[in-house]
């Protein structure tokens, strides 16, 4: 375990992310303890466009941005940072990542496994069960923001095209 994250501060940092909301200090402990501690350096490719999902990743420090590649262009969705997780999309929609992960600025984070999770489910169903509705929330979130920025690009292009 790096020296910078103990288990006390890596479960002071998780309990203040959406993905523990509303679980006790012991249900977050337990949760915690299906999670994997990883770090990556800066360039670092964590999963690739179009591959299979493995884990959820939350990042405890540093910054990932999220790279779609179409054809000859490239486009960043989204950077990635302290607290925000990312990679749950995937796995539970059992779908190819729509997007390449790298790593910006060296970085800590937790990964869940799909087996662990799937362990998860069968060792505790109640704590299994407010883990997927956090994550149901987040993924809500960013669906809802996705939404928001799409209408807004609609909506630029109208503009763009009557000016025309």
């Amino acid at each position: 375990m790096d020296t910078n994250f103990d288990l006390s501060s890596i479960l002071k940092l998780a309990i203040q992310t959406p993905l523990f909301s509303a679980l006790s200090l012991k249900e977050s402990q337990e949760l915690l303890s299906y999670f994997e501690f990883d770090s990556y350096k800066e360039d670092d490719i964590i999963f690739k466009q179009d591959g299979s999902p493995n884990s959820i990743y939350l990042i405890l420090n540093g910054t990932i941005k999220l790279v779609r590649k179409k054809e000859k262009s490239e486009f960043k969705i989204k950077n990635f940072t302290s607290g925000e997780c990312f990679g749950e999309t995937a796995l539970l929609g059992i779908l190819p990542y729509v997007a390449s992960a790298i790593v910006v600025e060296d970085c800590k984070v937790l990964k869940l496994s799909k087996i662990s999770l799937h362990k998860l489910s069968k060792n505790n169903l109640l704590l299994f069960n407010k883990f997927l509705f956090n994550l149901s929330r987040e993924i809500c979130r960013k669906l809802h923001n996705t939404d928001i920025f799409l209408t807004d690009l609609i909506y630029e292009n109208d503009i763009l095209k009557n000016n025309h």
